[in-house]
């Protein structure tokens, strides 16, 4: 699922929805839905690294420099997810997708004349799984798509769980930027897409 299409649906379920941000500091902020640990997340900054913690999965994320809320904030989805450095899938945080594989093949096969439109159907039987596709493509991508089949790198996706780590941020951030001391526990508005998938901050 393409990160827009997984942030339509996380806002259509309503995940983050009733979350509030109970506790902030410079270093820390605890993100959660109240009288309950459903999607709890802790965000932790120590130096130039992220630390996130909770029910989404955890993992470290890694800039070059010391780094802050106001410019993790600022952050689009391509340049964070780049930025992982450990966590429950590996580095990079990716998972397999049939769709993304299914739909890109359908896109090559129809853009590249030189395929044999035969061997799509052949193709699409075997993305049902990582491990499938690779024990496919390593018996047969050389004849269907010639000495570079190497290079048709297709499925691999962001993992959901580093999306949501953006997109609580985006909404847990944009809170503490914008509080006055004291106002005590801040609600989040309704839950919403966070501004568009184009940002700056990628100077680190």
């Amino acid at each position: 699922m393409a990160v827009a299409d997984t942030l339509k649906f996380i806002h259509k379920c309503g995940w983050f929805a009733k979350h509030e941000v109970s506790f902030s500091s410079d270093s820390r902020i605890v993100w959660r839905q109240p009288g309950t640990s459903i999607y709890y997340v802790v965000y932790v900054i120590e130096g130039c690294f992220l630390i996130v913690l909770g029910d989404l999965g955890e993992a470290v994320y890694r800039w070059s420099e010391k780094i802050d809320w106001k410019f993790l904030n600022g952050l689009d989805f391509s340049y964070f997810h780049g930025k992982c450095r450990a966590s429950p899938g590996g580095v990079p945080w990716e998972e397999w997708s049939s769709e993304d594989c299914n739909k890109r093949l359908r896109d090559m096969f129809n853009e590249n004349e030189s395929l044999d439109k035969g061997h799509l159907e052949e193709c699409l039987r075997w993305t049902h799984s990582e491990s499938s596709w690779n024990t496919f493509m390593q018996e047969s991508g050389c004849e269907i798509f010639g000495s570079d089949w190497w290079e048709v790198q297709f499925g691999k996706v962001p993992a959901l769980g580093c999306v949501w780590h953006w997109h609580g941020l985006k909404l847990a951030t944009d809170i503490v930027l914008g509080r006055k001391a004291g106002d005590g526990i801040i609600h989040a508005p309704a839950a919403r897409l966070p501004r568009g998938d184009e940002g700056g901050g990628q100077g680190a």
